[in-house]
């Protein structure tokens, strides 16, 4: 099964997907008699009709023939048409603009304003009501890409998704709630490679030397005990534990302490 197109309806002021269509391509089962434009409208308002709701849709889904239209309209001026209570309007602004309608007066208008292009004049021109209910209600879709974009997954896969799966939930919940499920459940446990790091060089024996030990001062800064370090000792605020001293033959840092405690060596 190949997903061609996705169709939706909208809650319009919110940008809310109310429900889905996926269209399949030729081998849709479909009604025949009706055009699939009417078709697809219908399926998709089979839970809302008679329920006194407002409805808009792009021309993809309204197939009227457009012969006989006015052909010379002015800026602003706009000519309709009535047959079985549904209105054709043609509204001329920068173009000629045709809308369907059922729910507007025809002989109702708004003033809008408009650019001339002179030096930024504006012109107030008229706009059939049904132009402006359809701009007004009809941004649904667009509200709805913009809240995918707040949330949207930038990750690459090697899969394509093999299936559309719709779950209703139990309770109602956010979007931002319903995202964070989401790559909870795709993440998983999945962790970052940690980066191997650089093997320290651990004293095995600060006692493996031949010559005799020789206390000495260490010119510049203080080093690390290595005998602390090896006995994992630390300061009081858990740093480690640094000195001034070291064997002169084993070029072992070693505090004074812990100096004192290095078993003798011949010659020592």
């Amino acid at each position: 099964m190949q997903l061609i197109e996705l169709r939706s309806e909208l809650n319009t002021p919110h940008g809310y997907v109310l429900g889905g269509n996926a269209y399949l391509g030729k081998k849709e089962i479909r009604n025949k008699e009706t055009l699939l434009g009417n078709q697809v409208v219908i399926n998709l308002l089979g839970g809302y009709l008679g329920l006194h709701h407002h409805v808009y849709f792009d021309s993809f889904f309204s197939s009227v023939n457009l012969k006989g239209r006015p052909e010379i309209l002015v800026r602003g001026e706009f000519k309709y048409f009535q047959s079985s209570g549904v209105t054709a309007t043609v509204w001329y602004d920068n173009r000629y603009i045709c809308v369907l309608s059922t729910n507007s007066d025809p002989k109702e208008s708004v003033s809008v304003i408009r650019k001339t292009g002179n030096d930024n004049e504006r012109l107030a021109i008229s706009c059939p009501n049904s132009i402006v209910n359809y701009t007004k209600f009809m941004g649904g879709v667009d509200r709805a890409d913009q809240k995918q974009s707040y949330y949207s997954l930038g990750r690459k896969t090697k899969k394509n998704g093999g299936s559309i799966c719709l779950v209703k939930p139990k309770h109602g919940e956010t979007q931002k709630e319903y995202r964070k499920a989401l790559y909870r459940q795709m993440i998983g446990n999945f962790t970052s490679r940690k980066r191997a790091c650089r093997k320290r060089n651990t004293i095995t024996n600060v006692h493996s030397f031949q010559k005799p030990h020789k206390i000495m001062k260490i010119e510049g800064r203080k080093k690390v005990c290595g005998k602390c370090s090896l006995n994992k000792k630390r300061t009081a605020s858990g740093k480690s534990i640094q000195t001034m001293w070291k064997c002169k033959n084993c070029d072992l840092p070693l505090c004074k302490t812990m100096f004192s405690r290095l078993p003798p060596r011949e010659g020592n």
